[in-house]
């Protein structure tokens, strides 16, 4: 016999097994189960869905900057980089 080829004993289940490698710890139905939820718990998550902003055309902008009574370049800045102007 090899020695790689010894008996032993599955992590997960606990029935016998000959292991063909000296790190083999789970039997063939179990490290195929291990493998998957090993390879769940490192999976990347989704990421949470931010809120865009809507995108105003430049006639939209100039209307909007109008209102608040602020030239279109001003207005741009506030909404952009959150400079107040008075």
């Amino acid at each position: 016999m090899s020695q790689y080829r010894s008996p032993g004993e599955c992590e997960v289940c606990h029935c016998s097994i000959i292991k063909t490698a000296p790190q083999q710890r789970y039997c063939k139905l179990c490290a195929v189960l291990v493998k998957r939820r090993t390879r769940q718990a490192y999976k990347p998550r989704k990421k949470k869905q931010t809120i865009t902003k809507q995108k105003l055309t430049m006639e939209q902008a100039m209307l909007e900057a109008r209102k608040a009574h602020l030239t279109y370049g001003k207005y741009i800045a506030k909404i952009e980089g959150g400079v107040r102007f008075e």
